[in-house]
This record gives structure tokens, C-alpha cells and sequence, in this order.
């Protein structure tokens, strides 16, 4: 007979994290239709950059395959097309400001007195372009310097940010710039990214991404202030990288010990291990110890699971686990 809690566990997994590959399609689907959209828009709209097709990329959790189910948001990297325009470095790297050659319409009123690209303008010009698409709701500016906007019927919001796929002329290093808070442009490097998290997870036999997934429900299930889903990613491939043996295939084995490395790092700076995108912690101080005050309970309790699990006492462990990761998890038991 299989272990109830193992049973529990796949249940949970299968019925209220996993996304489908079906609604998966779907999503894909929308993405690939709305971007075929935008490049007509580009082709009719004299006043509109010309796109970048083979450069547009999904850098949400829902392009890593890291996301569950029900899906938020679909961060879309839309790349245009330089049109001969000149990016020049300011500061120290992390920021850069494009400034656009004489001749290049299409930018028309997206630059200010200097030929430089305004961030803002592109993002009023994404908004007011979205307004028109036929099944466009719930169109606003985005913080991150694009447009957000909700598909008719659909629950999940397209978060669109506008980017320069940039090739380093003498290393051949690639990345992107997208709008930073300041009106300037910041460069982000989600390659490396991917490919940093698909290695570790390689490297744990492809389960550190079931552990990722566990972890996120944990989050959303707790009437507390939220872990950013990018910090919370950060902070489990830290403890996966640090981690001296291999993930075993199931992933509850592991969320004692990733609840004590959260409650030890998410009180300080954490800097980025997978994309160098520096300081990811930007939680208050409320919102850092509530979370840490849920964690170290919830790492008791999970501790206390294990160990009825392992003395057969397989209805106590269940009733400590929905404390843990919510109380849909004794609907899915089957202890006689």
C-alpha cells in the first residue's frame, strides 16, 4: 500500500501546483498570437519601432517552467529593433542610457531633446496601443517601464517590457536593457539565468524544481506578507547549490531544511547567486519577520511530520503537514 503522506504529497502536487501541459499550450498560444499582433501593429504604424523577432523572450517563471498553477503574470521581453540607434554606457555599467541617430523616425515622439530614448514614453506608447487590441483589459503602466494588460478570459496579465538585445562588440557577451526605475535602461542577463537554475537542477536530478515548486505554494498558502517569486527561486537554488548531497525525489524531505535557510538569510541582503542582479531583498522589516516567525514554525511542524512518518503514525503526520502547506492537504489523505 503506498505511504499516505507520499500519496498526499503527489495529490497536491498533481491537483493544486502543477500546471497542466494543456493550459501550458494555451498560454503559449496567447503569447505567440499577441506577438504576431504587435509586429502587424509595427508594420501599419509608421510611428511604432520595428520589432526584433527572433529576440522576444518570456523571463517569468512561466519561461523557466518554475511557475504553478493558477499562473499570474507572463513577463514578456518585447525586443525592438535598433533602427541604427547608438547605445552608450553611463555610470558604471548598470546603467545606460540609447540615444537614437537622425533618421530614425520610428522612434518619433519616444526621445527627448537629446535623441535619447524616454523609457516612460515608450511604456505610454505600449499602454495606448494595448487599448486597441480586441481583447485587451485592464491596460496600466507597469513599474518595471512597460504595459500590463489582462486578455478577455483570461485570469493570468501579460507584462510587457520593452528591450535591446545587445551583443558586446569585443567579448561577444550578450544581454538585454530594459527601463531601470530612473527613466534610463539596465541591463539583465536571463540566459545565464536559465541556464544557471537548469544546471543545478540538472545537477540534483531534475528535482530542485519540484522543491521550487512546493516552496511557492507554501508561500501563497500563508495569510502572510508574500516572498517575491524571483527572491524566493534565489534562495532555493542558494540552498541547492550549498547543499552537499543530491535531492532526493521527494521533495517534503527537504522543506525543514530550506524554511531554516530562509529564516537565516531573508533578514539580511541577499545578493543574487543565479543573475547578478544584486541586492534581491527588498521586503520591510515587518514583512521580513513575519515571514521568518511563519518559517521557523512551520519548520517545527515539518520536522514533526517527518518524524510520525517514520513511526508509521501516518494520520498525526498528515495533520502536521496541513498546517504546514495548507488544509487541502487532508482532503487528498487516505489514512484508514
Amino acid at each position: 500500500m503506498l505511504n499516505p503522506v507520499v500519496h498526499a504529497f503527489n495529490q497536491l502536487f498533481y491537483k493544486h501546483i502543477n500546471y497542466s501541459s494543456d493550459d501550458g499550450a494555451l498560454v503559449q498560444s496567447h503569447v505567440d498570437n499577441f506577438i504576431q499582433e504587435l509586429h502587424s501593429l509595427s508594420y501599419s504604424e509608421k510611428h511604432l519601432p520595428w520589432l526584433n523577432r527572433d529576440r522576444h523572450l518570456i523571463i517569468s517563471s512561466f519561461g523557466r517552467g518554475t511557475h504553478i498553477n493558477p499562473l499570474k503574470h507572463v513577463r514578456l521581453l518585447i525586443c525592438l529593433n535598433g533602427d541604427n540607434s547608438r547605445v552608450i554606457a553611463k555610470g558604471e555599467g548598470n546603467s545606460y542610457v540609447i540615444r537614437v541617430n537622425e533618421g530614425a523616425e520610428r522612434f518619433g515622439d519616444m526621445i527627448n531633446a537629446d535623441r535619447e530614448l524616454d523609457t516612460q514614453a515608450i511604456a505610454r506608447n505600449f499602454a495606448r496601443e494595448f487599448e486597441g487590441l480586441p481583447d485587451a483589459k485592464n491596460v496600466s503602466i507597469s513599474p518595471e517601464g512597460g504595459a500590463t494588460y489582462r486578455r478577455r478570459g483570461c485570469l493570468w496579465v501579460f507584462n510587457v517590457i520593452p528591450s535591446f538585445f545587445i551583443q558586446h562588440p569585443q567579448t561577444g557577451s550578450t544581454f538585454y536593457l530594459i527601463p531601470d526605475q530612473q527613466g534610463n535602461w539596465k541591463p539583465i542577463y536571463p540566459h545565464e539565468e536559465t541556464d544557471k537554475i537548469q544546471a543545478i537542477n540538472h545537477l540534483h536530478n531534475g528535482f530542485m524544481y519540484d522543491l521550487i515548486h512546493i516552496m511557492k505554494y507554501w508561500n501563497r498558502e500563508h495569510d502572510i506578507p508574500k516572498i517575491p517569486s524571483h527572491l524566493l527561486e534565489a534562495m532555493i537554488v542558494n540552498y541547492c547549490e550549498a547543499k552537499p548531497e543530491k535531492l532526493r525525489e521527494f521533495a517534503d524531505l527537504d522543506i525543514s531544511g530550506l524554511l531554516k535557510s530562509i529564516r537565516e538569510n531573508l533578514q539580511k541582503p541577499f545578493m543574487d547567486p543565479i543573475g547578478g542582479r544584486g541586492d534581491l531583498n527588498t521586503l520591510s522589516e515587518k514583512a521580513r519577520q513575519a515571514i521568518c516567525d511563519q518559517a521557523f514554525k512551520d519548520q517545527l511542524k515539518a520536522d514533526a511530520a517527518r518524524q510520525f512518518e517514520l513511526n508509521r503514525n501516518y494520520k498525526r503526520s498528515i495533520d502536521k503537514w496541513a498546517e504546514v502547506v495548507g488544509h487541502e492537504f487532508h482532503k487528498l489523505a487516505r489514512v484508514s
